[in-house]
C-alpha cells in the first residue's frame, strides 16, 4: 500500500500524471447510498459517504482505479478536503464535531483540534489545515501547521467568519463584521489581514488558488461568480447575468467552475480565465451540485441516477483540456486545439 502511494505522490508532485484527456462525465462512485460534498486534489477524489447509515470519509485514485475507506470511526465524519496526500474532514465521534486528518502515504489518522467546542467547515492547502471554531462564542477562523504541530488563530473579529480557503500563505474567508458578508484574507508570512471585496452586498462562498480568489456576488441582483487577483490588486467579473443563479464557484490553475441553473436545473459550468472562454461541463437533466476541481480533474455530485426521488447522490468527474478556446495574443487571436 505505501509503495502504492508512493508512486502517487512521486507522480503528483511532478505534475506528470497524464489522464487521458477527453471532455465527457465518468462515474467515480455510484454506491446504492449517497455520496457528497467531494474533494480532489487532481489524482484522488474524497467525498462524504452514507452506505453503512452514517457519515463516512471514502476515496478513489484515479492512477490505479481502487475506492477505499479513509474513516468509518464511530458517528458521523463529513465534509472532507484534500490537498496533496493529506485529507482532513469534521468529525463527530468524540460528540462534538472536531477536525481530523489522514495522511494517503503513511496510511495514518490523526486528530487536528480536538477543543470542547464545534469545529466545522474544514479545509487544507499545503501543510495548512484551516476551519470555522466556536470556542470563543463566535464563529471565527483558526489554523494548523501539520509540520510544526502548531494551532494559532487567524480571525477572530466579534463578528462571524465562514467558509475558510487556503493556499500558499494565503487564507481567506467570508466575514459579516459590515452587516453585508464581504471577503477578507489573511497572510501567514506576515500575520497581515486585508480586505478583498467589501462591495455593498453579499459576497460568499470563497475559493482560491495561486493568487487568485473566487466568490459567489449578489451586487447584480441574482448571485455572479467574481474574481480578485492579490498580485495586481484588481477585481474582475467571471460569469455575470440576469439569466440565473451561480454558486459554489472553485479554482484550480486558470479553471474556474462552478454549480449553474441557467437550464433551471443545477449543471456545472467552468471558464477559462487564460482565454476568457466559458463553457458547459455537465449539463444532464439530473441536478449536479458542488464542483470541485484539482488540476484538470472536476468533480461534483450528480442525481442521474437518482430514482423516485429517493435521494441517490453519486460522485462524477469529467476532465478538462486546457487551455479552452481561443488567446489573445498581440491581438491576434490564437487557436487553442
Amino acid at each position: 500500500m505505501k509503495t502504492k502511494w508512493f508512486v502517487f505522490l512521486i507522480v503528483l508532485i511532478l505534475s506528470g500524471a497524464q489522464v487521458k484527456m477527453c471532455f465527457a462525465d465518468f462515474p467515480i462512485c455510484t454506491n446504492d447510498s449517497r455520496q457528497t460534498n467531494p474533494a480532489t486534489n487532481g489524482i484522488v477524489v474524497v467525498w462524504e459517504d452514507n452506505r453503512d447509515d452514517s457519515g463516512d470519509i471514502y476515496g478513489y485514485n484515479l492512477l490505479t482505479r481502487m475506492e477505499f475507506p479513509i474513516c468509518t470511526a464511530n458517528r458521523r465524519q463529513s465534509a472532507p478536503a484534500v490537498s496533496g496526500t493529506t485529507v482532513v474532514w469534521h468529525d463527530n465521534r468524540n460528540g462534538n464535531d472536531d477536525i481530523y486528518g489522514y495522511n494517503l502515504l503513511a496510511d495514518t489518522e490523526f486528530p487536528i483540534c480536538t477543543n470542547g467546542s464545534t469545529q466545522y467547515g474544514v479545509t487544507v492547502g499545503d501543510n495548512i489545515v484551516v476551519w470555522v471554531d466556536h470556542r470563543n462564542g463566535n464563529w471565527d477562523i483558526y489554523g494548523y501547521d501539520i509540520l510544526t504541530g502548531v494551532e494559532f488563530p487567524i480571525c477572530t473579529d466579534g463578528a462571524t467568519q465562514m467558509g475558510p480557503a487556503t493556499n500558499g500563505n494565503v487564507v481567506v474567508w467570508y466575514d459579516d463584521r459590515n452587516v453585508d458578508w464581504d471577503i477578507y484574507g489573511y497572510d501567514l508570512l506576515t500575520n497581515t489581514e486585508f480586505s478583498i471585496c467589501t462591495y455593498g452586498a453579499m459576497q460568499v462562498g470563497t475559493a482560491i488558488n495561486s493568487n487568485i480568489v473566487v466568490w459567489r456576488d449578489s451586487r447584480n441582483g441574482d448571485y455572479d461568480i467574481y474574481g480578485y487577483d492579490l498580485s495586481t490588486d484588481t477585481e474582475f467579473p467571471i460569469c455575470t447575468g440576469s439569466r440565473a443563479d451561480w454558486y459554489m464557484p472553485a479554482i484550480s490553475g486558470s479553471i474556474v467552475v462552478w454549480a449553474d441553473k441557467r437550464n433551471e436545473n443545477s449543471d456545472i459550468y467552468g471558464c477559462d480565465l487564460l482565454t476568457g472562454v466559458e463553457f458547459p461541463i455537465c449539463t444532464k437533466k439530473a441536478n449536479q451540485y458542488a464542483p470541485v476541481i484539482g488540476g484538470n480533474l472536476v468533480v461534483w455530485e450528480d442525481m442521474q441516477n437518482s430514482h423516485n426521488h429517493d435521494g441517490n447522490c453519486d460522485i462524477y468527474g469529467a476532465i478538462i483540456p486546457k487551455p479552452i478556446g481561443r488567446r489573445i495574443i498581440h491581438n491576434k487571436k490564437e487557436e487553442i486545439n
